[in-house]
């Protein structure tokens, strides 16, 4: 299988360029959303851990899902992502903020 070569991009614009890890991986994008879903939601929790002593798992996990979706909303004004995915990581990050409010 041969890959897609910048230099068989047309126009190498800012769009096309972000585009591009997708031609050939069409869930690089949503892939890397997980990621970074899980980067913050670990890291805000283990530095709750580390000041207070205690953690709480479902505040990390509803700044995450609020920090994803946001960085979904400018990936998909971009022209990276389609709606799909944004709409997707709002309902996640809606789910994870609901639970959490209840449960305070």
């Amino acid at each position: 299988m041969t890959y897609t070569q910048l230099e068989e991009i047309p126009s190498l614009t800012l769009g096309e360029f972000l585009k591009f890890p997708s031609l050939d991986t069409p869930m690089f994008y949503p892939l890397l959303l997980f990621a970074i879903f899980l980067v913050f939601t670990f890291s805000t929790f283990f530095r709750e851990v580390r000041r207070i002593g205690k953690g709480n798992i479902l505040s990390s996990l509803a700044v995450a899902g609020f920090v994803t979706t946001a960085i979904a909303t400018i990936w998909s004004l971009l022209g990276v992502i389609q709606v799909q995915v944004v709409v997707l990581t709002f309902v996640i990050s809606l789910v994870f903020q609901v639970i959490y409010l209840i449960t305070k």
